[in-house]
């Protein structure tokens, strides 16, 4: 029963990287029935935050300031990495805006560095060089040769806002009740998201095809937002934002395998390969050399 604990969040996790690679498929469908970023962000936070009233009202508030204050900064790098990932994928296939955005992985252990004062792991360089080239096999066309179009550099500058979300939830989660943190985050990402629509996509709601591309929108807002989200909190807790930025790295893939079983893309060895290369690097990362015995055993003496 204990280890079974003790793998819970992981466990959770995966589930995550699950839901969240049909998201990229749901928010395809919902950008075909005319849905533009902003909306579709203000629909599925909107839904999220609905879901987190309705049922936890009562362990949501009160709000402290400080807590409004942290919560609602993580929110805009939330809001700031999926409007972004949103309208790069316009541009790009789901396949492509789901590998890049697993580039977090790597960001993430910089980021680290840059608040923590201590270097990243060596192995961090030969990891971003694998990455790269799987980023090279994935824009390279056959005819053309090497081509990045606007929706890949978007997906990548989503991937950094993901990974100061990532970063920051690791400090957060552990100092907030994840209910809160989870809804502030959610509402804060709405209300940004109504305004990016209103302020920059003038006319989106008439464009939207509500009856074909609304069960998407509620598909993305209560699993991949409100359950997706609150677990992601919970189980960061547990695991570290390493681990945890590791694991959902998983969703690339599935990104990629929903993508062809929803007929958007054909499978190909250079989407499988140069996928794999991206997926390969964040696990390289996160994996731990193994401990030689000799030194084990010196470890344990010492501390006799």
């Amino acid at each position: 029963m204990g280890k079974a604990r003790e793998h819970m969040p992981a466990l959770l996790l995966a589930v995550v990287a699950v839901i969240w690679g049909g998201g990229f498929i749901w928010t395809q469908v919902a950008l075909d029935y005319g849905f533009s970023p902003g909306l579709i962000l203000a629909c599925r936070f909107a839904v999220a935050s609905a879901v987190f009233l309705v049922f936890c009202r009562k362990k949501i508030f009160p709000i402290s300031k400080d807590e409004l204050k942290r919560g609602a900064a993580l929110g805009l790098l939330l809001f700031l990495g999926f409007y972004v990932q949103t309208t790069g994928l316009r541009f790009t296939t789901p396949s492509n805006n789901g590998f890049f955005t697993a580039v977090n992985v790597i960001i993430v252990p910089l980021i680290a560095w840059r608040l923590n004062r201590r270097s990243p792991p060596a192995k961090l360089w030969g990891c971003c060089a694998i990455a790269l080239s799987g980023f090279f096999i994935l824009s390279w066309r056959p005819g053309t040769g090497f081509s990045v179009n606007s929706g890949d550099m978007l997906t990548l500058l989503s991937a950094f806002f993901f990974a100061c979300h990532i970063a920051g939830l690791g400090v957060l989660s552990k100092t907030m009740n994840p209910l809160k943190a989870t809804f502030i985050q959610m509402s804060t990402a709405g209300v940004l998201s109504l305004g990016g629509m209103l302020i920059f996509e003038g006319g989106a709601l008439s464009r939207a095809d509500f009856a074909a591309g609304g069960v998407s929108v509620i598909l993305l807002g209560l699993l991949s937002t409100c359950f997706c989200f609150f677990i992601q909190t919970w189980a960061q807790a547990r695991t570290g934002p390493g681990k945890a930025a590791l694991i959902m790295a998983g969703e690339s893939l599935w990104c990629m395998i929903f993508s062809v079983m929803a007929g958007y893309e054909i499978l190909t060895l250079r989407m499988a390969g140069g996928g794999l290369l991206v997926v390969g690097a964040t696990v390289l990362l996160e994996l731990e050399p193994p401990r030689s015995p000799v030194k084990s055993l010196a470890e344990s003496e010492e501390t006799v």
